[in-house]
């Protein structure tokens, strides 16, 4: 168990990634590793969540951002994070994060929203806990 600890601790902090060798392709469209979603749904992209984003009209938001982000067809709780150096929760109900499938070496972008703005190309560790939303199409 102390083995593994200190293994789980050190790839969580010096490669900020929970999976070694690192693996860029475990999510996406259906030909991925991994694909978390069902037949004919897949993660978004970076660009998806940007493009969505725009055409939902909330790339703009600057107040009252969690109940418009509610209010989408995508009805986007701010269901929090977990921490990626000790496994916390945290945030809930004042920030969502949603990832992409777009990496970025150990990191990959999400979309974040909280009460005065909403981010569709934010950055962060792997390691770190963000929910998923799967999107129909291939």
């Amino acid at each position: 168990f102390v083995v593994f600890f200190f293994l789980f601790l050190f790839f969580l902090f010096v490669c900020n990634d929970w999976v070694t060798p690192q693996d860029t392709n475990l999510w996406g469209d259906a030909n991925r590793t991994n694909n978390v979603c069902p037949v004919g749904w897949h993660v978004p992209s970076q660009t998806e969540w940007a493009a969505w984003a725009s055409a939902a009209g909330v790339s703009s938001c600057s107040s009252n951002c969690l109940n418009v982000l509610y209010g989408t067809s995508l009805k986007l709780p701010s269901a929090g994070d977990r921490n990626g150096s000790n496994g916390s929760l945290g945030n809930q109900g004042s920030f969502g994060g949603y990832w992409s499938s777009t990496v970025n070496g150990a990191n990959a972008y999400f979309l974040s929203f909280g009460a005065t703005g909403v981010l569709p190309a934010n950055l962060n560790g792997r390691a770190g806990g963000f929910s998923v939303r799967c999107i129909q199409g291939s």
